[in-house]
Formats: structure tokens, C-alpha cells, sequence
């Protein structure tokens, strides 16, 4: 471990592409030419997946969500640079506590499909727990899967203390597409007297539900709420709109019945919005890929953190400072892995031609590099916070998805190209692709999550235990 922590540190920065698990080869690397080691496994070890039951691959909930023609999006080629997030300036005193613009429970990844199960299993807890709507929703991302529905995701939950008056849930359910195909059995949660209603109008002062929406609709039924909410609240005071979303998803975002998707980063706007108007959003969104959403909350989670790491006490700063980068740095890698299981995912329909057959190889290169990037950064991340992640990221790493993506490109013997086994790229190695990205992204969350609230955990420890005054003699 600490051998390959000292190549990240010592690390030349020009070589941005170097695959960093020990020099372990990657084909994807023309310069590379060592044998394909790993580091990480004992030859003899087998290798299961914790994440997913029997080590079977997720499944979609419907047959017709992993192949869902969704609107094409421009599909980037080039490599996810990790870039340096911006600290928010010194903000001025705050009128009230500050708490993460937003929060995020998906029913999804970004590398994963699902409709409609999400809404049962929250409302089943509600009703055998007695929760509230929220905490079932997060307490239903946090366990293992069950049945045909994946691992929900989820961002860091607000402050359990903080509390919001007046609140208002918001409910947008999309099914009958304009040339899609519909999912109709998601009607359900608009049905009056149902236990999901139910649910929601025993704890939100007002519901609103709407039907088949647009993807302008979404927009503005979203800002309509965000206005009728900052005229209710009071002076100290600062509303919550619960905004559930169900429908058609993909690497545009949440698309309304017109096929016209609203991506996770507009929908990040609107919480900015809010926040101006002194209100809180939660978002909770059952789609096919839109774990995006909740890796933009995490970033924001961090940034809002930013000013109280520098502000941690002398002695322990450097400390706090080189958890809280390591966090970032996970965060961005996880959304590099995301942003290429998109490219590879909406490059699936043309893969019988030459041009998308060498793009697709382009996007497993990126993703190959993101996901050695990611393994290192949880070896740094174990060191600086003395946590062990080798059980956790590593196992999970190699080879289920690292030594899979090497299959792909074709193998040179002695200066003859040899056909590999993943010489050509389908739409099914894509899928199955995306299944086994689907647990290490969810586990990089939970990371970034926990990491997060450690973190802020021991800055205050530090903090009262620099001011308490000293014992009486």
C-alpha cells in the first residue's frame, strides 16, 4: 500500500494517463509492455461480489429499459481531466445554519436500470417502521438489494437536528411517452387513498401531483413550487420541497413524456434557486440512470465544507486537509466512471460500424484509467483517514471490472496482432459492463457519505477540545 501511495505522490503530473495499480499493464497505453499483473489479489484467491447477491449481475426491472432507444446525446472522446473544484469565497454570516443545498436518494446509479420499485420499498418501510417519507427513503438506500430492484444511492442526508417549516412534496410521474415505450405500471403513485399518498399527505403539509409531464413541465412545476413555498415561510424560518420524480431516465437526466430531458446538473440549478428563496430541496428520482444527481450533491457537500477545514485547528489541519482532497478526489473519479459508462451506454446502437467500435474502445480506455485512478485514491483515502478500504474498494476493483475491460482490446503476441476475446464490442458486453460498474459506484458514494460525516465528526471534536477551558486545579 504505501509503495503505491509513494508512486501517487511522486507521480509525474504531465502523465495524466498512466494507469497508477502498480504499473499493472493497460492496453490502452500503447507505451505499456509489461505482463498484466495484479497487485492487489493472491493468485489463488476467487474473487465474489459483496454487492450484489450470489454474484449475479442486476437486473433491469423491465425488459425494455436496457435497450430504450433514449434522445442521443454528443458523446465526448476525450479523457475526464480531474480538475481542481473551486473553494466558495468567505461568505458573508449566514441568516440561518448551513446545511448541503441538497440532497439526493436515487433509485439508481449511473450505470444501471430501474423503474417503479423504489416508491414500494420506501412505503413499505414507512408503514412497517413508522418513519418518516425522507428517512425511509434513506434507510432503503443504505441496506442491500432485494429482489429485482438494485441498491438505491444516496447523498450525505441534511442535519438530523435542522428542521423546516413550511414543507411541500411534489410528485411528477412520467409514463405516457410520445414515442417511447410507455411504463404505465408507475401510475400507481398518483392513485388518491394509496399507502405512497398516503405516505406523503401525513407529513407534507401540501402534495401536489402531476401526470405525464414534460420535460418543461418538470422545469417549471419545480420553480412554481419553489415561489409558493418562499412566500409561506417565515422570518428564521426556511421551507422543504420534497420533489419525487419517476419516469423515463438515461445520460440526459429525467425526460418528460416528450422526450425532452432535464439533466442532473439543471436540475442542480433549481436547488440553487431554492436556496435563495430560503428553500431546502430533496430530491428523490426513480429512473434509469440518474445516480448523477447524487454525485453532484456530494460536490456540493464538499464545497460547503471547504471554509470549515480551513478553519479546523492548527494542529490537526493538515490532516482534515488531506482527507477531505482525498474525498474529492473519489468524487471525481466516480463521476468520470459514470460520465464513460454513459458514452459507451448511448454508443451501444451503432456498434456494428468501424468509427463506433474504435469510439467505444476510446470510452473503455477512460474508464479503465478512472477506475485505476479510483484505486488509488481509496489506498490514500485509508491512509490519511487510518481506515482500511482494501476490503472495500479493492476486492471489488480486480478484476471484476478492471480485467474485464483489458478483454476488450486486442492482444499483441511477438508483433502479431491477435485477436482478444472482447475484440469486437456489443451492446451486451456494454450492459454487462455497466452491471458490474454499477456496486463500486454505489460503494464510492457510501464513501464519500461516511467520509464526510467522520470528517465533520472529528473537526468538531478538535475544535471544542482547543476551546474547552482547563481543569480546575
Amino acid at each position: 500500500m504505501e509503495k503505491i501511495i509513494e508512486q501517487k505522490n511522486h507521480q509525474n503530473p504531465t502523465q495524466t494517463t498512466q494507469n497508477l495499480l502498480g504499473g499493472a499493464y493497460n492496453p490502452f497505453l500503447a507505451q505499456n509492455t509489461s505482463p498484466l499483473s495484479n497487485p492487489f489479489l493472491n493468485p489463488n484467491q476467487s474473487f465474489s461480489n459483496p454487492f450484489l447477491a450470489g454474484s449475479q449481475p442486476v437486473q433491469a426491472k423491465c425488459e425494455d429499459c436496457a435497450t430504450e432507444e433514449l434522445t442521443e446525446q454528443p458523446l465526448s472522446l476525450n479523457p475526464i481531466q480531474r480538475e481542481e473544484e473551486p473553494r466558495p469565497a468567505t461568505p458573508n454570516p449566514p441568516a440561518r445554519p448551513q446545511v448541503p443545498e441538497f440532497e439526493a436518494i436515487t433509485g439508481t446509479t449511473q450505470a444501471q436500470n430501474s423503474f417503479g420499485d423504489l416508491g414500494d420499498a420506501i412505503t413499505r418501510l414507512w408503514h412497517r417502521e413508522h418513519l418518516s417519507f425522507i428517512d425511509s427513503a434513506r434507510e432503503v438506500a443504505s441496506r442491500p438489494a432485494t429482489g429485482r430492484m438494485p441498491r438505491a444511492t444516496q447523498s450525505l442526508p441534511i442535519e438530523q437536528s435542522r428542521t423546516y417549516q413550511p414543507r411541500h412534496a411534489l410528485v411528477m410521474v412520467a409514463w405516457d411517452y410520445t414515442s417511447w415505450k410507455d411504463v404505465p405500471q408507475i401510475r400507481r403513485y398518483l392513485r388518491q387513498g394509496s399507502r405512497f399518498q398516503e405516505a406523503l399527505r401525513g407529513e407534507f403539509a401540501t402534495v401536489s401531483n402531476h401526470e405525464n409531464p414534460t420535460g418543461n413541465n418538470i422545469v417549471s412545476h419545480i420553480q412554481t413550487s419553489i415561489q409558493a413555498l418562499s412566500h409561506q415561510v417565515s422570518p428564521g424560518q426556511t421551507g422543504e420541497l420534497l420533489v419525487y420524480l419517476t419516469g423515463h431516465g438515461g445520460s440526459g437526466g429525467i425526460y418528460g413524456v416528450d422526450q425532452v430531458g432535464v439533466t442532473p446538473a439543471r436540475l442542480r440549478e433549481l436547488t440553487q434557486e431554492a436556496a435563495r428563496a430560503n428553500v431546502h430541496i430533496t430530491y428523490i428520482i426513480d429512473s434509469c440512470n440518474i445516480g448523477e444527481i447524487v454525485n453532484l450533491a456530494q460536490q456540493d457537500s464538499l464545497n460547503a465544507m471547504s471554509a470549515s477545514v480551513e478553519a479546523a485547528p492548527e494542529a490537526r489541519r493538515a490532516q482534515f486537509r488531506e482527507r477531505f482532497q482525498a474525498l474529492r478526489d473519489i468524487r471525481t473519479d466516480v463521476h468520470a466512471i459514470g460520465d464513460q459508462a454513459h458514452n459507451l451506454y448511448d454508443s451501444r446502437r451503432t456498434l456494428h460500424t468501424t468509427q463506433s467500435q474504435a469510439n467505444a474502445r476510446i470510452f473503455a480506455g477512460h474508464l479503465s484509467n478512472a477506475l485505476s485512478r479510483l484505486a488509488d485514491d481509496l489506498l490514500v483515502y485509508g491512509r490519511v483517514a487510518n481506515v482500511s478500504t482494501f476490503d472495500l474498494g479493492m476486492r471489488l476493483l480486480e478484476p471484476s471490472v478492471d480485467s474485464y475491460l483489458l478483454s476488450i482490446e486486442p492482444v499483441r503476441q511477438r508483433g502479431r496482432r491477435v485477436a482478444g476475446i472482447g475484440d469486437t464490442i456489443t451492446a451486451q458486453k456494454v450492459n454487462e459492463l455497466r452491471n458490474r460498474l454499477a456496486p463500486i459506484i454505489d460503494m464510492a458514494n457510501d464513501l464519500i457519505r461516511t467520509g464526510i460525516q467522520q470528517l465533520q465528526t472529528d473537526m468538531r471534536s478538535a475544535s471544542s477540545s482547543t476551546q474547552a477551558p482547563p481543569p480546575a486545579q
